[in-house]
C-alpha cells in the first residue's frame, strides 16, 4: 500500500527541492541542472519527484516564482528602514535585487528564454500575471502612482539591469592581465553605476509622458 504523505511532508519536500535547486543553479547553471542532480541532493526516488513536478522544467519555474517572492518581501523590509525613498531604491537594487547570492545573477536571459519555450501556455500567463502583480506592487511599496509609468520601459531597464549584472560576472571571472582586469572592472561598475542612477531618477522623476 502507498505511504500516505501528509500535507506538512509535502511542504517539508518542496522546499528541500527549492533549496537544493537553488544551490544547483548556483553551482551549474540553470540548463545544466538535471533530475539526478536534484534529487540526489534532497535523497529522494525519480518517481517522487515527478508526483510533485512534471518536469524539471516546471520545477525551475516554481524555484524562480519563489524566489521572486522572497526578493519581494526582502524589499518590503528595507522599505520599513529608516532611509529617504531615493536611498531605499538604490539599497533594493545593490543589496537585494543584485545581493551576492541572487538567482539573478546566475540565470541569464538565455536561461529564461530556453525556459520559456519548454512551459506550457498556461504557466507562460501565469508569469505574465504575476510580472503585471510585482510591477503594480513595488510601485505602491514605494508610494509611486504606477499610472505614471510604463511597464514596458520598467521591464526593459529591468533587463538592462539583468544584462549588466551577468556582465560585472564575466568580467569579475576573466582571467586577463592585471592591468586590463582592474581596467574593465572599473569600466563595469561604472556602467552598472550608471544604469542604476538611471533606474532610480525613473522611478522618482521619470513619469511617462501624457
Amino acid at each position: 500500500m502507498p505511504k500516505v504523505v501528509s500535507e506538512v511532508e509535502r511542504t517539508q519536500v518542496r522546499d528541500a527541492i527549492y533549496e537544493v535547486t537553488m544551490e544547483l543553479i548556483r553551482q551549474k547553471g540553470l540548463r545544466r541542472v538535471t533530475v539526478d542532480d536534484i534529487v540526489a541532493g534532497v535523497r529522494m526516488s525519480k518517481g517522487s519527484f515527478y508526483t510533485y513536478y512534471a518536469s524539471k522544467e516546471l520545477c525551475f519555474f516554481e524555484v524562480i516564482k519563489r524566489d521572486e517572492a522572497a526578493l519581494f518581501d526582502k524589499m518590503k523590509a528595507v522599505r520599513e528602514r529608516e532611509l529617504d525613498l531615493e536611498e531605499q531604491l538604490r539599497v533594493c537594487i545593490r543589496e537585494v535585487y543584485l545581493a551576492e547570492d541572487s538567482l539573478v545573477l546566475f540565470v541569464s536571459t538565455e536561461d529564461l528564454l530556453w525556459l520559456f519555450r519548454k512551459l506550457p501556455v498556461e504557466k507562460l500567463e501565469e508569469k505574465k500575471l504575476l510580472e503585471e502583480e510585482y510591477f503594480s506592487q513595488t510601485f505602491e511599496m514605494f508610494g509611486l502612482d504606477k499610472e505614471n509609468y510604463d511597464l514596458l520601459v520598467w521591464s526593459n531597464m529591468i533587463s538592462c539591469l539583468h544584462f549588466m549584472a551577468h556582465k560585472v560576472m564575466e568580467v569579475n571571472n576573466k582571467m586577463i592581465p592585471l592591468e586590463q582586469l582592474i581596467a574593465e572592472r572599473r569600466a563595469a561598475e561604472i556602467s552598472m553605476g550608471i544604469l542604476i542612477d538611471g533606474i532610480v531618477g525613473y522611478l522618482i522623476h521619470g513619469a511617462k509622458e501624457a
